[in-house]
């Protein structure tokens, strides 16, 4: 309701016939000026009523001559016979309203049509004097300033207090004007305006508000109700953070708030309010610097201090839904929160189930209790689990599936002499760094995942002959054999009666790997090792980098352990990282290389590079800094393990090389 304002200017009282002369200064209303002539209130002189057109509002109003009892014509009572002719409808002063009408031009009040409120506050004075009636059917707009610029908020006749507040009053309806020989202030408190202090009918409402407010002479309590909450604009508004409504007592939260905008939590750095899921949500980890010298662990370290575990922290999973996980260990309070992101990966299978092996897919945290993680979106790729995309928890008996939460940066820097790593394969688990950088990642130092993925076999020490282990592939540990285990190289022999021993062989990924070159034993005694191959069978299908493995690793040596063993044991595969940024510049090292191990008489293979996926925008890769390749002795053509694999999608401009070479 918008506040208005009527203000006239009353005599002590109502009385007879004009008594005061013409040019009388005695006047203070109508009643005391002679037949056709008012009271000019603003000079309290009687002037002679106008019988010309009305010149004030020139809009037809009907106020064209001088009523009985001095009154203009146009505030009488409709059943005169100088009722408003304007419109016809019965009602007096329709179209515009005469706050003061004077006869002399140079003073009077200039009104246009709809220039006032067509909602004025208009009382008749009738003949009797001693009534005031509120004319009917007026209807509220904003008021606006009339032509001449005064303020349209006065008439020139007798306001009645207990008319102030209505609008739809009819000439028939009245009730006794209850303030004289004042100005008249009748205020409208919901619209916040003040009224002049003192004034008799000056009223403020408090109700709803809460903040102190000074007006007509009264104070508004600085207080609200049980469970509201004061706002800055001096209003009351519903609390829940009073109520218990809204918990905001997460890791994720910092406290409650009430605003205009409603209750709400106060989130940590990194995590914004999600209104719809009335919860603090992720959204990033900020930014992270490995400084010169240090190295960083993902999987072991958070970047909010508020984090229990670190970002990039992985779990065992024991079954599968459609639309979560169960794992094998509970999460730790403050570790998982809502939006997170999260890396499902199928890493190592039995024969039997080794199909799905290298299937992933990305998915968000919906919520995490417990042993159990709920994603927002239900899963679309089948990792293993049958039947697949199951609505009730499928094992994940026979195969090793890992959920590692995927980090997602504001920017990433890895100083000189710096290194980013991340947990390595440990079976059945780990061997995969995965993150993201909304904006620019430099590495002057290394992000390296070189010799995390499959382990390599162990040796043969002995002083009875045998094979070292083969190395570990997506199909699992490898046995005393001299074959390969799927891409794991094959183990070398040790023969007692001859006493010659032989290296391991390199494992296989993106490449198969290499059998030693020589061979120290007869062909009776001991049989060569066989190199591992490459990962998965080219006529599967099965395309990189849909599907993503670690690398390799190499079969062990075997040869005589008296008192001291003098030959090693497979080289561990490369490792996966998966890389997603605005922007990537390589200075130092990004590799997923397999290692070897040299050996004083013999040496196990090398183990095969591992996966690097790279999603940029731009790129500037220094030439052959990218790396997955097999790990090789340095000196002889030993059992060298098969190169990795490397991905780059690239949306903008990139420039470099890697090795090996992507597509």
């Amino acid at each position: 309701m918008r506040a208005w304002l009527a203000v006239a200017v009353m005599g002590s009282a109502f009385g007879g016939g004009c008594l005061a002369p013409p040019g009388s200064t005695d006047c203070q209303r109508t009643t005391d000026c002679p037949a056709d002539y008012f009271c000019d209130p603003a000079r309290r002189v009687c002037t002679r009523a106008t019988t010309d057109a009305d010149a004030a509002t020139g809009d037809g109003s009907g106020i064209d001559a001088a009523g009985p009892d001095c009154a203009p014509a146009d505030v009488m009572r409709p059943d005169r016979a100088s009722q408003d002719t304007a419109t016809g409808d019965g009602v007096i002063v329709d179209a515009a309203v005469v706050d003061a009408l004077i006869p002399d031009a140079s003073s009077a009040e200039r009104v246009r049509d709809g220039a006032v409120a067509e909602r004025p506050f208009v009382d008749a004075v009738y003949d009797d004097g001693a009534q005031d009636r509120v004319l009917p059917d007026l209807r509220a707009t904003d008021n606006a300033a009339p032509a001449d610029g005064a303020a349209d908020h006065s008439t020139s006749d007798h306001v009645g207090s207990d008319h102030s507040s209505s609008d739809q009053r009819t000439a028939d309806q009245s009730a006794p004007d209850q303030s004289v020989g004042d100005a008249l202030v009748v205020f409208d408190s919901s619209a916040g305006a003040d009224a002049p202090v003192g004034s008799d009918a000056c009223t403020y409402d408090c109700s709803g508000r809460c903040a102190p407010a000074t007006s007509c002479g009264q104070t508004c309590p600085a207080q609200c109700g049980t469970n509201e909450a004061c706002l800055p604009s001096g209003q009351c508004i519903h609390d829940e953070c009073a109520s218990g409504e809204l918990s905001c007592d997460s890791c994720w939260s910092t406290g409650c708030e009430t605003t205009e905008l409603g209750s709400h939590c106060l989130c940590q750095d990194g995590f914004a309010w999600d209104a719809a899921r009335r919860q603090c949500v992720f959204s990033n980890d900020g930014s992270l610097t490995v400084g010169a010298g240090d190295e960083h662990d993902l999987s072991s370290t958070p970047t909010p201090w508020f984090r229990s575990c670190g970002d990039g922290v992985v779990f065992s999973v024991v079954a599968l839904t459609s639309d979560g996980a169960q794992l094998a260990e509970t999460i730790p309070e403050c570790c998982l929160a809502p939006l997170d992101q999260l890396l499902l990966i199928n890493l190592q299978a039995d024969t039997i189930r080794s199909a799905e092996v290298g299937a992933h897919e990305f998915v968000t945290v919906d919520r995490a209790d417990r042993s159990d993680v709920r994603f927002l979106y239900s899963r679309t790729v089948c990792l293993g689990d049958e039947p697949c995309l199951s609505t009730v928890p499928v094992t994940t008996r026979g195969q090793q599936i890992a959920l590692y939460r995927v980090p997602r940066y504001a920017k990433l820097a890895v100083e000189a002499n710096g290194r980013l790593i991340a947990q390595g394969w440990n079976g059945s688990t780990g061997g995969v760094l995965a993150l993201r950088a909304e904006g620019s990642i430099e590495v002057l130092g290394a992000i390296t995942m070189t010799g995390l993925g499959y382990a390599g076999g162990w040796q043969h020490c002995d002083v009875m002959s045998g094979y070292g282990l083969q190395g570990e592939s997506i199909l699992g540990p490898g046995r005393s054999l001299h074959t390969g285990n799927l891409g794991g190289g094959g183990g070398g022999c040790f023969d007692a009666v001859w006493s010659c021993s032989l290296d391991g062989a390199g494992g296989g990924y993106g490449g198969a790997g290499q059998a030693p070159a020589v061979s120290a034993c007869p062909a009776w005694s001991c049989l060569p090792p066989i190199g591992g191959e490459v990962v998965p069978d080219p006529r599967s299908g099965i395309a990189f980098p849909e599907r993503i493995f670690l690398g390799s690793g190499g079969g062990g040596a075997g040869c005589r352990g008296d008192m001291l063993c003098t030959c090693t044991a497979g080289g561990a595969g490369g490792g996966a990282v998966f890389i997603e940024a605005k922007a990537l510049t390589v200075k130092g090292e990004l590799s997923a290389n397999g290692t070897f191990f040299a050996g004083v008489t013999t040496s196990g293979g090398g183990g095969s590079g591992g996966s690097i996926v790279l999603r940029v925008g731009d790129a500037v890769l220094n030439d052959k800094l990218v790396q997955a390749i097999g790990g090789a002795h340095p000196n002889r053509d030993l059992g060298t393990g098969g190169d990795g694999r490397i991905s780059l999608r690239c949306e903008g401009i990139c420039t470099g090389s890697s090795m090996p070479e992507w597509p």
